[in-house]
């Protein structure tokens, strides 16, 4: 996915803003996610851009997030930007493997993180950036419930799938 826009870029994997009282759980991503444009605020995550009241629960990303601008470049593996204290932000039980990075042409910020670019305001919990081999690290420590996660491929290094 690649963004751009007038006022500010939001991109995300997923969604590219999540605003007040969505909720986006038991998910993944995987591939390409990018936001360029040299005037406005970039925002680019690997689930979602941007978080205005939104929760993220029980989600992965394995995408390479990349996010450009002079104005403020921030990328995360999970969220690019969880905003002001206006909003109730909520990242929680999520796996970031992602490839992250930013670039701010020499200008304003940069803001760069594995599970999120910048917390403005949010709560950040049980959120991990290592893949595991064990089942019990998905259904114990994350809480992922295996009617609707596959964890089939983990045992053997791969990662969970959704069932259908």
């Amino acid at each position: 996915a690649s963004g751009s826009g007038s006022v500010y870029v939001a991109t995300g994997g997923i969604a590219g803003y999540a605003h007040t009282s969505s909720v986006i759980y038991d998910c993944y991503s995987s591939g390409s996610v990018s936001g360029s444009n040299r005037r406005v605020e970039c925002r680019v995550g690997g689930v979602v851009g941007a978080l205005g009241g939104a929760t993220v629960t029980r989600c992965y990303s394995t995408c390479t997030v990349f996010s450009q601008s002079e104005k403020n470049a921030l990328a995360g593996g999970i969220g690019g930007h969880l905003l002001s204290a206006d909003y109730s932000n909520s990242v929680s039980a999520c796996l970031s493997l992602a490839s992250v990075s930013a670039d701010n042409y020499g200008g304003r910020y940069t803001y760069v993180g594995k599970i999120c670019g910048r917390n403005a305001s949010g709560s950040l919990s049980n959120n991990h950036t290592a893949k595991t081999d064990t089942v019990g690290f998905y259904t114990s420590t994350l809480g992922w419930s295996a009617d609707v996660w596959d964890f089939s491929a983990v045992e053997s290094g791969g990662l969970p799938t959704l069932k259908h």
